[in-house]
């Protein structure tokens, strides 16, 4: 716990070597997934004291980091990572089921990771704006120079400034996004582990099996109403909103294309020219995803399989 404070918030902070801040970085990110794993485990253990002491030390520190940003984002960010695996350990002793116990977690991760990002997102986005500039100023001569046509250069400047704008555009949803998935492989993880030990008895899905909550289309819904109805501010919220929802319905729906495969027991060399097929689709192929998993959140096409895996 003090090694993720120390070196997220103050190596990582006063470090300009490049090479070293990757490899720091690297290192932090599965720091933070062990975090996620240990602290849930105390907490299904009821190690209450270790788990408090522990806490009072990452906060403590946080203080003793000079820069007043450092350590409100420290606080933000290891609240996610406390609030997400207590509720994660404790809340798994008396509910079986997994999906209530992620979700619970992951509304804990998504305030604290709102809180950490919220006040520096519009400097986030007015760099990557800057740096945008810069990139397609280089790209102006460098391409000519490349050897390529002048109706080519601007065609792919086209594309560029266009992929640029949208990620500016979706950068909230990114950065919460970013500590989503830390969350949820930390809480796979964490079952994983607890399964092997068999301290839990009811194994983890598989992959063919997951789908979306049939009640998140109302959050849909609420995401499209803003989008239609709000000012540009309500409709930026609204536009993230869903764009963070569908990396969930593209995985669900990969999910419901990989049962399919299964089915037709194609083999594995067939399989992989499908994906790799998909994957140069591009943004086609993950729209596709997202609305098979939007449909099968509704009409369920593994019905009888989810049953029969919820009644074992």
């Amino acid at each position: 716990m003090v090694l993720f404070a120390v070196l997220e918030y103050g190596v990582i902070q006063q470090t300009e070597k490049v090479k070293f801040l990757f490899l720091i970085s690297g290192f932090v990110y599965f720091l933070k997934l062990y975090l996620y794993y240990g602290t849930a485990y105390l907490a299904f253990h009821k190690k209450t004291l270790p788990l408090a002491v522990g806490a009072v030390i990452v906060y403590t520190t946080a203080f003793l980091i000079p820069g007043d940003d450092t350590v409100w984002i420290l606080i933000a960010d290891w609240s996610a990572i406390l609030l997400g695996s207590v509720i994660m350990g404790r809340y798994l002793v008396k509910e079986a089921n997994y999906e209530r116990v992620y979700i619970a977690g992951l509304l804990a991760v998504l305030l604290c990771a709102i809180a950490m990002y919220a006040p520096h997102w519009e400097m986030l986005i007015n760099s990557f704006n800057s740096n945008t500039v810069d990139i397609l100023s280089s790209l102006r001569t460098s391409l000519p120079a490349a050897g390529y046509s002048t109706d080519e250069a601007a065609t792919m400047m086209d594309s560029i400034t266009n992929g640029m704008a949208l990620t500016a555009y979706i950068i909230p949803a990114l950065t919460l996004l970013s500590s989503v998935m830390q969350y949820s492989i930390g809480f796979l993880i964490f079952l994983y582990i607890l399964i092997r030990k068999r301290e839990l008895i009811k194994p983890i899905a598989s992959f063919k099996m997951w789908k979306m909550p049939y009640y998140v289309t109302g959050i849909i819904i609420v995401g499209a109403l803003l989008h239609f109805l709000g000012n540009e501010i309500v409709v930026k919220t609204g536009d993230n909103l869903l764009v963070f929802l569908s990396v969930f319905y593209a995985l669900t729906g990969l999910s419901l294309f990989e049962y399919f495969l299964s089915k037709i027991k194609l083999h594995w060399s067939m399989k992989l020219g499908m994906y790799l097929l998909l994957f140069f689709t591009a943004h086609i192929g993950y729209i596709a995803f997202v609305l098979l998993g939007f449909v099968d959140s509704f009409k369920d096409f593994r019905k009888i399989e989810l049953l029969s895996l919820q009644s074992k």
